[in-house]
């Protein structure tokens, strides 16, 4: 028997493509969780973070968009949490993707702190975005229950980032919807 493995390595048409597509997702799940209370549609929210910005070399936005900067944030913490509309408020010394994504959401005294890619990471790893895990450690179980308060933010300004536009996306959404 002979055996192989076949790489296929997609053209640069095709990331902008899936970027599009996954920026999309994102801008219709944020109108879906916030606007109709869905929030099912944080998973969706969650695994489309995980593509543009937390999946390591595979990340679609530095693909698409090259050294993406992000504002930072206003280290304003209560009770060791950083409050949600203090995250990216700072455009002094924008921050590139990798700094952006260590920055700590939650002091943990005595443990690890939850960073904004674990945030997202715990989210679309371990809590459905891409499948349910029934036992995870503290850190993943912190991190997923708050995200909800800072993913909104982060998309928000993802699709503001990549030049596409909100209202539009979710006109086109309202409308295909209506039409069925």
């Amino acid at each position: 028997k002979f055996r192989a493995s076949v790489f296929v390595t997609l053209t640069k048409e095709q990331i902008e493509e899936k970027f599009r597509e996954s920026v999309r997702l994102l801008a219709e799940a944020l109108y879906l969780y916030e606007e109709c209370g869905l929030s099912e549609f944080l998973n969706v929210i969650s695994i489309n973070l995980r593509l543009l910005i937390c999946d390591g070399e595979y990340s679609l936005l530095p693909k698409v968009i090259e050294n993406p900067k992000f504002n930072r944030a206003y280290e304003k913490y209560e009770n060791n949490v950083l409050l949600p509309e203090k995250l990216l408020e700072n455009p002094i010394m924008p921050l590139p993707l990798d700094e952006f994504l260590e920055q700590i959401v939650i002091r943990r005294p005595g443990g690890r702190p939850i960073t904004v890619k674990k945030m997202i990471r715990a989210s679309a790893n371990k809590c459905g975005g891409a499948h349910v895990d029934t036992e995870m450690e503290e850190d993943f179980f912190i991190s997923s229950g708050v995200s909800k308060y800072y993913f909104s933010r982060i998309a928000k300004y993802i699709i503001n980032m990549s030049g596409m536009d909100y209202d539009e996306i979710v006109s086109r959404l309202k409308n295909s919807m209506n039409a069925e």
